[in-house]
Parts: structure tokens; C-alpha cells; sequence
């Protein structure tokens, strides 16, 4: 486990991994800036790979390419956890319905004059 005791070389990986040398400048400048620890860094990284990979560019035309930069790192690590604490908070939602679903079931099944 190298990368654990050697968080400049864990930080060089994750640099590389990026998809160009602009995100790769601003995922430097984050980290050094202390504006994104590391594991939000492997995190930005990830969500930006996973972005390109479903063919939304971070920079979606030529001519509004901005380079990213340490604050829209940022900004796009709150929004993915902001995005996540949603599908928790619908889950949970979702969940209590379903609970609540299943007892009313339950007590209709156990009700001698439901079933007949």
C-alpha cells in the first residue's frame, strides 16, 4: 500500500488519470491550494471521467471553453455530493412508503372481512 504512505505519488497518479492537461493544472492548484483534500480529488477526477465518458464534455462548446480551474473543481465535487444526499433522502422517502405500504397490506390480510 505505496500510494497510502506517499500521498505525492498517489496525488501524481490521480493527476495523470485526468483527460487533459487543464484539468490536470487545476486538480494541482485544488490540492495545493488545500481547496480539495484527496479523496475529493479522486472524486472530481472520477465524476469528470465519467462525464466525458457519457459524452457530457466539461466544456460543452468551443467557444464557451473555460479552463477549469480549483473553485469549479470544487463546485463540481458539492454538486455530486449535493446530487447524492438527494437520491438518499428520496431512498428514505421511498422506503417509509413502502413500510408504510406493507403494514396497511398486512392488516388488510390479517382482517377476517378483507379476505372474504
Amino acid at each position: 500500500d505505496h500510494l497510502h504512505r506517499n500521498p505525492q505519488l498517489w496525488l501524481a497518479i490521480e493527476v495523470a488519470r485526468a483527460s487533459s492537461d487543464e484539468v490536470q493544472a487545476a486538480m494541482v492548484a485544488a490540492y495545493e491550494s488545500g481547496t480539495l483534500k484527496g479523496e475529493q480529488l479522486l472524486r472530481v477526477r472520477r465524476i469528470l471521467s465519467k462525464r466525458e465518458a457519457s459524452g457530457k464534455k466539461v466544456h460543452p462548446s468551443p467557444t464557451s471553453r473555460e479552463k477549469p480551474t480549483p473553485q469549479k473543481l470544487l463546485r463540481t465535487y458539492q454538486n455530486e455530493v449535493r446530487r447524492q444526499k438527494m437520491i438518499v433522502q428520496n431512498a428514505t422517502i421511498q422506503e417509509q412508503r413502502l413500510l408504510l405500504i406493507i403494514s396497511a397490506i398486512k392488516k388488510f390480510l390479517s382482517d377476517e372481512h378483507f379476505r372474504t
